[in-house]
């Protein structure tokens, strides 16, 4: 935040009457009837089957034209256009050229800037440096004055200038995109600060069906798709975030094939799909990003509310007969397929949309996913967009794989065989407080997708038209493009999906969920067993963190208690410097200033008082005339005092 105030003077994103995304604004205004036709991103007309085209002036404001009859025509000198009809159309702004540089937010100013050549500056916009006009300098660093001795203001160029350092606008974009990943990794649990959320699982299973799968671990994701006009700049940062995302997406995919806790699996499986979402930041595809947000609200809040049923039916089947097992073990489960259909159907929904399997949710988001992968690689602008998009295409196919693997796994244990504990067979379905909420994602689950399909796949233009979520973004998100479907990743990322269920349901299915003495069977098979291993734990994420910070830490914690507060700070400060050196000083000055001053003061007035004490006895002598002599006196003092004031009036 603060580079980004420093940079551009404001954190405001976009200034009220700004245009959020200029390249698609014309065509959102100019969209010419409900099947919605838009014109493109550069002024470029764009017809529908009827002949609708939009137009746009060289002010950059839109009008529509259909090919009916109804025209409509902007001029350089009128604010609207009548139709064939004679109807007035309003001209609305499709770009920020009418705006003062200063008075756009920082997407506005970040994109003036980033269109500058080396060297080239914005005329008559003036560099402004904590606030105050910073004035040019010649080769030597010299302030540069006209002919009247007035300074030369620096007008603004590429340059950004932080304290006595200068960077170029991409390089300081650069660093803010890479702060910015590292807050979204910590807020999304991406690698390597993602060890949190598995341990934030242990709560109420309602509070991470909301917040740590649907709503708050997204926000990293949302705050980076919304600094799209960042990213887009910043080609090295957009490959980091791939590797990052994609990396997250296969190494969490991979743990939880070793889980045996239900939600755990849930929680690994969520970072995984987080990762799929950051990677899907760095190919540029910020649609599909928040598409898949969109839809892995739904499934995964059916799935934690699901293991929250699941594990519900259990405590109550432990219950029954006092049985002390963990029920969320999928080890302690089985068979509860029979004992719990609606739970069971629901999670069968999830398990499918989150696998990625057609018709579900996750099919179309994920599709989308690699689908824009593969363009980025196939037709990336840069160097580092193509190897972007080969990279998260290869391993987010993979991860896909895992996923379909993991939570296949987790249904043969937990619903399929027979009950492996007496709790299990004593479970029972949840009631509807519980089961209809299920019933209500397990629809969103099937049908959320149905929100973004693409145009002319099997017929399917989505609920309200194809690609409605994409059209629903571009006003607001930079840069977003709405995806081309591809039928051969289609058809391969469903086959993954598909093959590694089948595999799932080879080694776990037909009463094989575990072998006689407990253990999963790839820890069982010797070819495995290293490697299902290392998925149960968590490739040593705990101890490498304990190793590397917590014990260092601590050693750090100890050595600054035991040595600094209280070796020096108390010991030798307390107790030396203070303490000792108190009691120095106080023996120092008792004699002189103690028995000195505070009882010479004191001993000099009782000195003092005895001493007049004595004068005024001397006056009772003990002699009546002496007495009358002083009672004359004060009767003939009394009387002065008396009549003085009436002496002076009259």
């Amino acid at each position: 935040m603060f580079l980004i105030f420093t940079t551009f003077g404001t954190l405001d994103f976009y200034r009220p009457g700004e245009v959020a995304n200029p390249d698609a604004a014309h065509a959102v205004h100019a969209e010419a009837d409900t099947h919605g036709e838009a014109a493109d991103g550069h002024g470029e007309a764009a017809a529908d089957d009827h002949g609708e085209t939009a137009t746009t002036d060289e002010h950059g404001t839109a009008s529509a034209e259909e090919g009916h009859g109804e025209t409509a025509a902007a001029d350089d000198h009128s604010t609207a256009e009548d139709d064939g009809h004679g109807t007035a159309v309003a001209e609305t702004p499709t770009n920020n050229d009418h705006i003062a540089f200063d008075d756009l937010g920082v997407f506005g100013q970040a994109r003036r800037l980033l269109a500058l050549e080396e060297g080239e500056t914005l005329e008559g916009v003036v560099y402004k440096y904590n606030g105050q006009p910073l004035i040019a300098t010649d080769e030597d660093g010299s302030p540069i004055y006209d002919n009247e001795g007035n300074p030369v203001y620096a007008e603004r160029g590429r340059e950004v200038y932080i304290g006595p350092i200068k960077l170029d606008i991409t390089t300081v974009i650069t660093i803010i995109t890479l702060l910015m990943l590292l807050g979204a990794s910590g807020k999304s649990a991406q690698i390597p600060l993602f060890v949190w959320l598995p341990d934030a699982m242990a709560g109420p299973t309602p509070v991470s069906a909301l917040i740590h799968a649907a709503t708050m671990v997204t926000a990293g994701v949302y705050m980076m798709v919304r600094s799209s006009v960042f990213f887009h700049a910043a080609d090295l940062t957009s490959l980091i975030v791939t590797l990052v995302g994609a990396a997250t997406a296969i190494m969490a995919g991979f743990i939880a094939i070793g889980q045996w806790d239900i939600k755990r699996v849930l929680a690994y499986s969520t970072i995984s799909q987080l990762g799929f979402m950051v990677a899907a930041v760095g190919v540029g595809a910020y649609v599909a990003a928040m598409f898949h947000l969109f839809t892995h609200a739904f499934f995964k809040a059916l799935l934690f509310l699901g293991s929250g049923s699941v594990i519900h039916g259990m405590e109550h089947g432990a219950h029954e007969v006092h049985d002390h097992i963990d029920p969320q073990d999928m080890r302690n489960m089985g068979g509860l397929k029979s004992k719990m259909p609606i739970t069971y159907i629901t999670y069968l929904v999830g398990t499918l949309a989150l696998a990625g399997i057609f018709p579900f949710a996750g099919f179309w988001s994920k599709d989308e996913i690699l689908a824009d992968s593969w363009q980025a690689g196939i037709s990336g602008a840069t160097f580092f967009n193509q190897i972007s998009g080969y990279i998260a295409l290869a391993i987010l196919a993979a991860a896909a794989a895992f996923t379909a693997f993991y939570m296949w796994r987790q249904m043969e244990l937990v619903f399929y065989g027979k009950p492996r504990t007496k709790a299990a067979e004593h479970a029972h379905e949840s009631s509807p407080s519980m089961t209809i909420p299920l019933i209500i994602l397990g629809l969103f689950s099937i049908f959320a997708g149905f929100f973004n399909t693409p145009s002319g796949v099997l017929g399917l233009d989505g609920i309200f038209g194809a690609h409605r979520f994409g059209e629903f973004l571009i006003p607001s998100v930079s840069y977003a493009h709405i995806g081309e479907f591809n039928w051969l990743l289609a058809i391969g990322a469903l086959s993954l999906g598909l093959g590694a269920i089948f595999v799932a349901r080879s080694i776990y299915g037909h009463g094989k969920a575990l072998t006689a003495d407990g253990r999963d069977p790839l820890q069982a098979m010797p070819e495995t067993s290293a490697i299902w291993s290392l998925a149960n734990a968590r490739l040593y994420w705990d101890e490498f963190y304990d190793r590397i910070i917590i014990r260092p830490y601590q050693r750090l914690g100890t050595f600054l208690a035991d040595t600094l507060d209280w070796a020096f700070l108390h010991d030798y400060v307390h107790d030396t410097v203070i303490y000792k050196g108190f009691n120095t000083v106080g023996e120092i000055l008792s004699r002189p200033f103690d028995l000195g001053v505070i009882d010479g003061i004191v001993n000099g007035i009782a000195r003092l008082i005895g001493w007049l004490s004595g004068q005024f006895r001397k006056v009772q002598t003990g002699y009546v005339r002496t007495y009358a002599v002083a009672l004359l006196l004060g009767v003939v003092v009394v009387l002065i005092i008396m009549l003085l004031p009436l002496a002076q009036n009259g």
